[in-house]
């Protein structure tokens, strides 16, 4: 994840779209899986990976990915609070 996050700025812009839609769905069970490091390494990827490729998403896409976050937030346990903070 962070390689690509790293690298993602050389995609063709032609292929911004299709690189998202892919990565959405792998995006969306990082975040629903319970692991406190993938939350992080999602963290660190993500300031990237939206500098980038956010601009392709649909309203639709964006608004399930929040959702997907801001569920996280509410988290009784309160260990991915830090990480999904700063992913929103």
């Amino acid at each position: 994840m962070l390689r690509f996050s790293e690298t993602c700025h050389y995609i063709n812009p032609n292929k911004c779209r299709k690189y998202i839609s892919s990565l959405l769905s792998v995006l969306q069970e990082i975040i629903e899986k319970g692991d406190e490091m993938l939350q992080q390494t999602l963290s660190e990827a993500m300031d990237k990976l939206c500098a980038t490729l956010v601009f392709y998403l649909r309203e639709k896409e964006v608004n399930m990915l929040i959702e997907s976050l801001v569920a996280n937030l509410k988290d009784p346990s309160g260990t991915f609070i830090p990480s999904t903070q700063h992913n929103v």
